[in-house]
């Protein structure tokens, strides 16, 4: 039974974007304007976190574009009127002189700001989204439109930011993917259950994903995301062990794992005290056994999320999961939409 499992999955590894266009964002050329946007949350303390943005791009030779009112404290902690956040996104996604548009900070409140955009067609420029956790949201938006972005650090929140998380992480990674500098990047990953230390081979697709509570909120909106042929990226910070199982029943009851090539982990483990961990890594184990049951190699990273590191991940963009022994998977993702160079 174990070596028909393990032919099973070999035969599934085929290329998952190779008969479809992938769309290509350009690297940033003259002028490196960076559209700062705050579509979550904003209490007092931001408005100092946007002028420290704003000078760190500076000093890194970017040009920081962003309107003096982005940041009024709400009721609730909310970064603007909803009115405000809505109509500032809108234009800066639909705006033709922008190409990148990176979040201030994550929090709440995305999600009523995308409903205005949901029914529209995609803009006729792809702009590179960057940001993560509330931003989740509009990478689902990016997703439907068929954009690539960049799940990575806030601007407000890295090492040379406020330290809230993500405190060991560096932004120049990401300057080096804005500029072109960076054509891909490559991560090792944890396989975290049987059938991922059994694969062989490659698998050939692209990840889209994000925060998981985020994703758990779209399913049956008109952002729910696709996972057929993909690669699934999920995160999250300060959920129990309990919390998390029930994410990832209500994810395989809304077909969200049905056809998706593999999962990866990121870290879950921020906010928890040691118990809570344990408890999680339990949790984790047990549903990444379950997958092996429908052939779905899991694998995991602590490198991506609300911990201390959080590298930047391209979503929607050509990607390789190569398979080289049961203690060693290797992850290339273009970080433009070009694909792969083949490896030497």
């Amino acid at each position: 039974m174990r070596i028909i499992r393990v032919l099973l999955t070999i035969l599934s590894l085929t290329p998952a974007y190779a008969s479809s266009t992938t769309l290509e964002w350009e690297p940033l050329k003259e002028g490196r304007k960076v559209h700062i946007i705050a579509p979550s949350s904003g209490p007092e303390e931001t408005k100092a976190y946007l002028n420290t943005s704003i000078t760190f791009l500076k000093e890194n030779g970017f040009s920081a574009e962003a309107p003096n009112d982005l940041i009024i404290p709400q009721p609730l902690g909310y970064a603007n009127t909803l009115a405000y956040r809505q109509k500032h996104l809108k234009e800066v996604l639909f705006a033709e002189n922008v190409d990148v548009v990176w979040a201030l900070r994550g929090g709440r409140g995305a999600s009523k700001v995308i409903m205005p955009l949901e029914d529209l067609a995609a803009p006729s420029r792809i702009k590179l989204i960057l940001g993560y956790s509330d931003t989740t949201v509009v990478h689902l938006l990016a997703a439907k439109w068929g954009w690539p972005s960049l799940h990575c650090s806030v601007l407000a929140y890295h090492q040379d930011g406020a330290q809230v998380v993500n405190k060991k992480t560096s932004l120049q990674p990401i300057f080096d993917i804005l500029l072109g500098k960076t054509q891909e990047v490559s991560y090792n990953l944890e396989p975290l259950n049987s059938i991922a230390q059994e694969c062989q081979g490659t698998i050939y697709s692209q990840i889209r994903g994000g925060n998981a509570s985020v994703i758990q909120r779209s399913i049956g909106t008109l952002t729910h995301l696709k996972t057929s042929g993909r690669i699934l990226f999920l995160e999250d910070t300060g959920e129990p062990a309990t919390k998390f199982l029930e994410m990832m029943t209500q994810f395989q009851r809304a077909r969200l794992f049905k056809e998706v090539e593999a999962i990866i982990l990121g870290d879950f483990e921020n906010g928890l005290n040691d118990s809570q961990r344990l408890d999680l890594r339990l949790a984790k184990k047990t549903f990444a056994e379950e997958m092996s049951e429908f052939k779905i190699p899991v694998l995991g990273s602590d490198c991506f999320g609300h911990a201390d590191f959080n590298d930047p991940l391209p979503f929607g963009t050509p990607t390789q999961l190569d398979f080289q022994g049961p203690n060693e998977v290797n992850l290339r993702v273009s970080t433009t939409g070009a694909p792969l160079k083949e490896n030497k």
